[in-house]
């Protein structure tokens, strides 16, 4: 099957979703993917799609509204094609969208890590879920609100949540979602990094029914002889190192683990791991006691998938290429992003089978072919719309009240 027809028959199965909402679904993904990091006017024009973007973003707001439902509808499309005896890890972050302008939903002066300045952007709290063939099954976002922005709107009420509590609710969902597909306790696992290992977070994770494998910083305090203490500290005066060799790299992995009473945490193993060519220990905290260090590094190593995942909707799916300061776009943008992203990945395990040989810039580079090959054979892109209608010029009207007549959508 191509590419393109596979995401017109996975477009075509949003049955919670108008008919012609679904079709407006289609050309904005098929507008995300071939405008490359363009406006919503960009795509109509160059595109030529017979709507003005009033009724586009008419049509959009019906995501939002019905966001939980069509959540439901994905988890019990793809849960139902797995195995469930295999591990699934749920991988959370958040990633910063550079926004200009005021009046911006969600938009604040906030620090960004990998930068390292002030930005006016609008922070998302993302999950993506994963399984041990590295197949990517769902993902999930949420928008942060700052403090500065709550504040600023009281008025509207907006109730501030910090970026821990948001994510997790997210994971808490997705877990409960995957018990209710008769997925074991044992074999969901969550990974995140220092900022978001809190005790709070820790108790919500482990009170759904999950297991984990936390990072913690190296001041993290932990209890010995009625002391409490550094875990760094711990590890350098009373454990040595060991190694294991990691495949396929084949590279040398040096570790350091101890069953120990964490801070917030309880009594945990923790594992310290330390590559060949890295100066400083990296501190890890596990559930589960009789994990073995070489099974936790495959594990930590999974955390990448959500960074690959923010770096490919930016790059191939616009993820920041919108233009609208208002809640309901923003939230309809941010999902056809994200779900243009799970398509592909759908696409290289269901179809392909090729998971770990297919790039997606290989898949979007494909896309573009079959598009721009069906568009010379016939004058309908791959959601098989109508000619485009093109109504008469009239002098002193504005291009926003001309209105486009029912019968060509």
């Amino acid at each position: 099957m191509e590419l393109t027809q596979f995401l017109k028959t996975q477009v075509d199965s949003l049955c919670v979703l108008s008919p012609r909402c679904r079709k407006i679904v289609g050309h904005y993904l098929d507008g995300l993917i071939r405008g490359h990091k363009k406006s919503i006017a960009w795509i109509i024009r160059e595109l030529q799609f017979p709507f003005t973007t009033q009724f586009w973003l008419k049509q959009l707001k019906q995501l939002p509204a019905r966001s939980s439902r069509l959540k439901k509808h994905l988890y019990q499309q793809i849960l139902s094609k797995v195995d469930r005896r295999s591990k699934f890890f749920l991988v959370g972050d958040d990633t910063t969208h550079r926004v200009y302008g005021k009046e911006i939903y969600g938009a604040a002066v906030q620090y960004d890590h990998a930068l390292k300045a002030f930005l006016n952007a609008i922070k998302l709290v993302d999950l993506v879920t994963s399984n041990s063939k590295d197949c990517m099954l769902l993902n999930d976002f949420t928008i942060y609100l700052p403090r500065n922005f709550v504040a600023a709107h009281s008025w509207l009420g907006y109730r501030y949540r910090s970026k821990i509590a948001l994510l997790s609710e997210l994971t808490c969902s997705m877990v409960h979602m995957l018990r209710k597909a008769a997925v074991p306790k044992n074999n969901i696992w969550v990974l995140v990094d220092s900022w978001y290992s809190s005790g709070k977070f820790e108790k919500r994770i482990r009170a759904a029914g999950a297991n984990y494998v936390l990072q913690v910083k190296k001041d993290r305090r932990i209890r010995l002889f009625r002391q409490w203490k550094r875990i760094d500290h711990y590890f350098e005066y009373y454990k040595s190192p060991r190694y294991f060799t990691a495949q396929p790299e084949n590279k040398k992995i040096f570790y350091k683990e101890a069953i120990l009473d964490v801070s917030k945490f309880g009594r945990r193993k923790v594992f310290g791991f330390k590559e060949e060519s890295e100066k400083e220990w990296r501190y890890f905290v596990s559930s589960k006691l009789s994990l073995t260090a070489k099974t936790a590094y495959q594990y930590v190593r999974k955390r990448w998938t959500v960074e690959t995942m923010h770096r490919e909707t930016k790059q191939y799916f616009g993820l920041g290429a919108t233009y609208s300061g208002r809640a309901e776009y923003l939230l309809a943008h941010y999902f056809c992003s994200y779900y243009a992203w799970l398509l592909f990945q759908w696409y290289k395990w269901q179809i392909t089978g090729e998971q770990n040989y297919m790039s997606t810039e290989e898949l979007w580079l494909q896309y573009i072919q079959e598009s721009s090959e069906k568009k010379k054979s016939t004058s309908h892109h791959f959601l098989d719309s109508a000619k485009i209608y093109q109504l008469p010029l009239q002098k002193n009207v504005k291009l926003k009240n001309r209105k486009i007549p029912v019968e060509v959508i």
